[in-house]
């Protein structure tokens, strides 16, 4: 908490839009469970997310991220979160409020705005193909949009991610003061967490933002990753 009102003071002086911190959490268990299996467990609470698993040579990073950073030429953008609602009528409303937020929708359009800032460097025409739509998971409910664009000639993946990554969602906006400024906040090295994660076959190519995600390592510990946004 003093991180974020630290970071909530400075803002005063800086021309950014949107800051988001990272925070670390450690967990210990009370008894020890394959990496493989927590896997398990999140792929049967949110089946509409992607579940990924690197593993190191002593630990593993694992997480279960609804956000694709680009298919292809494509890229998908979710912000804002609401908790799901344990009845259904409580959903209904937790969905409703979510999209009336005025605070989630400006949230969406700065990562939007930024995104198609970025893809028109490298794409020959872009649309988007959805805008404010309401994806629902085990826990929470985010907004959910969608752009589409043709490549210039010659592009390829690794440029693509340089344009994408880091996007608002996980950084913040204008993109290289907000990196600046975590420099300085943030006490720890984020690791995998929030980085590009993905796959590459011939023409074919799929990242996300590894979110939602843990380190184990030495089992039975854990450390879990969350981010905090500061406007």
């Amino acid at each position: 908490m003093q991180q974020i009102k630290k970071s909530d003071l400075s803002l005063t002086n800086q021309y950014i839009d949107q800051v988001v911190l990272a925070r670390r959490t450690k967990i210990v268990l009370d008894t020890t469970v394959e990496s493989l299996t927590l896997l398990s467990i999140l792929q049967a609470k949110n089946p509409s997310s992607c579940q990924f698993c690197i593993q190191l040579s002593n630990s593993s990073f694992i997480g279960s991220t609804p956000e694709r950073l680009f298919y292809k030429e494509g890229a998908k953008v979710v912000a804002g979160t609401r908790a799901r609602g344990v009845t259904e009528i409580e959903d209904y409303e937790l969905g409703i409020e979510l999209l009336s937020s005025i605070k989630d929708h400006v949230e969406f359009d700065i990562v939007v705005e930024s995104i198609k800032q970025r893809l028109t460097g490298i794409c020959k025409s872009m649309k988007i193909e959805s805008y404010k739509d309401l994806i629902k998971q085990a826990n929470v409910q985010h907004l959910y949009g969608c752009l589409a664009g043709e490549l210039c000639d010659g592009i390829s993946e690794f440029e693509i991610l340089s344009e994408l990554h880091p996007t608002p969602a996980v950084c913040g906006q204008p993109q290289n003061l907000a990196k600046s400024f975590l420099s300085k906040i943030e006490k720890f090295d984020r690791g995998m967490y929030s980085g590009p994660i993905g796959w590459m076959s011939g023409e074919r190519a799929e990242f996300l933002v590894a979110i939602r995600s843990a380190l184990v390592a030495d089992l039975p510990n854990l450390s879990i990753h969350k981010a905090d946004k500061i406007e």
